[in-house]
């Protein structure tokens, strides 16, 4: 019997091409580790499964390890979120019960698990994860007044549509921030509160902030002037500065500037090309430094108490300081019963304030925990 050549072919490829398959499915790390569930009504079908999922988390957590600056004194708090942990199961690519057992009513497994380092390391650089674990800021964009300044008269005029604050707010909602509504964004934009902002008035920050809820302000001018005209074609060319400010605290985060072009057969076409087009320039600056003040290994975050006396304020500080996810503690005043305080830390304000609540001597209510604010108050 003659076996055709293009079957015996057919199927080495296939072959081959399973073989990569389960290759790259066993590309990663293997980690022992343990799981334990509680028994439930003598169901020990159920304590394995749940005893296998929470090992198959702790597995992802010794993979996430594997990421994480060792200078970093979080030690996984940031990075091992829900977002990874729902979908832990996804980065085991195989596993091997090593060991079981029962003791004081709580099932226990041992597993050696291959975890997809390649797959976890994706994950933790998306930027939609890094958004989600500090806290999904929202983000208003405030172009006040869009400008161009045409051949014939030399004067300024207004563009209809803020083509630069367009593009800008599109890029950031692509890439997974939540954006204060554009609508809201109509009917404050030439209002006397952003004009404040815009000349940096601390307190119109915190009043869009009351106002809007917004956590990041990016704030600017934008104005394009005609260049020439050449065979029916216009020329301008736009320049964009903005600033991007944290409004509970007025930090400066980023502050920069673009220049761009535009052309087309009419003036304001061409001037609103070269806006949007320096909104777009824009957005690949604020993207990258954005994420990276929100992703910061290290932050700072105000913390306020109120209720306390003079005299326990320095052993507020030392507990501060004793904080493992503490760098380091300022007393920046103490007034009125108020003591505020500066902090360098690698976690999330909330993070921190759940662990100055359990771990103070004093006894403190959080009051209010904001982006990078922390209100307490002394019971």
């Amino acid at each position: 019997m003659q076996i055709n050549k293009n079957v015996i072919l057919l199927a080495l490829i296939t072959i081959l091409l399973f073989s990569s398959i389960i290759a790259s499915a066993q590309d990663g790390q293997y980690v022992e580790v343990e799981g334990r569930a509680n028994i439930n009504q003598g169901n020990l079908v159920q304590a394995r499964d749940m005893a296998i999922t929470a090992a198959f988390r702790n597995a992802v957590e010794k993979g996430v390890g594997v990421f994480i600056d060792s200078q970093t004194k979080s030690s996984n708090y940031e990075l091992i979120e829900d977002s990874i942990f729902s979908q832990a199961q996804g980065y085991v690519a195989d596993y091997e019960i090593l060991d079981t057992w029962n003791q004081d009513g709580i099932f226990h497994v041992k597993v050696r698990a291959l975890v997809q380092e390649e797959l976890l390391e994706d994950d933790l650089d998306a930027l939609d994860l890094v958004i989600h674990r500090a806290g999904d800021p929202r983000v208003m964009v405030i172009i006040p007044s869009e400008e161009y300044i045409r051949r014939r008269w030399n004067r300024a005029r207004t563009i209809s549509e803020p083509a630069a604050e367009r593009e800008i707010s599109s890029q950031l909602l692509d890439a997974g921030f939540r954006l204060i509504d554009q609508n809201q964004i109509d009917q404050v934009r030439d209002s006397e509160g952003v004009r404040r902002a815009l000349a940096g008035d601390a307190e119109a920050f915190r009043e869009l902030r009351a106002e809007y809820d917004a956590d990041l302000l990016v704030i600017g001018e934008a104005t394009s002037q005609f260049v020439e005209e050449r065979q029916g074609f216009y020329s301008y060319r736009a320049t964009l500065s903005a600033e991007v400010v944290k409004t509970d605290t007025a930090e400066l985060v980023a502050s920069h500037g673009v220049s761009e072009s535009g052309i087309d057969i009419t003036e304001t076409a061409a001037a609103r090309d070269s806006l949007s087009n320096a909104g777009a320039k824009m957005s690949e600056y604020l993207l990258d430094v954005v994420a990276e003040a929100i992703s910061d290994g290290e932050r700072s975050v105000q913390l306020t108490i109120s209720g306390i006396s003079f005299l326990d304020v320095d052993d507020f500080e030392a507990e501060l300081k004793g904080i493992s996810f503490v760098d380091a503690v300022y007393l920046r005043n103490f007034s009125g019963g108020s003591a505020r305080f500066d902090l360098n830390t690698s976690i999330l304000p909330m993070q921190l304030a759940r662990e100055i609540a359990s771990q103070s001597e004093l006894s403190v209510d959080v009051t209010g925990v904001s982006g990078s604010q922390i209100n307490l108050s002394k019971q």
